[in-house]
């Protein structure tokens, strides 16, 4: 179950039950989706999460940069 914790600057990043890490962007204008981006320098996928709701989607992992254990989210 995907599960967030405090980064050093008092942000959140979100944990997958892979262990990788996404940090937080931004939410859209009504507040209820965040968007994450994943923090390692190979991996540029993006995620979604529904605040207040457990949905978790992967949205998009370039082409040359996929790893093939996220995909199995």
């Amino acid at each position: 179950m995907p599960h967030t914790i405090p980064s050093r600057r008092g942000r959140e990043k979100l944990v997958d039950d892979l262990n990788f890490i996404y940090a937080a962007q931004k939410k859209n204008a009504d507040g209820t989706k965040q968007y994450w981006r994943c923090e390692a320098t190979a991996c540029k996928a993006l995620v979604h999460t529904t605040v207040g709701d457990e949905t978790f989607t992967i949205v998009k992992v370039r082409t040359g940069t996929i790893i093939p254990r996220l995909l199995r989210l």
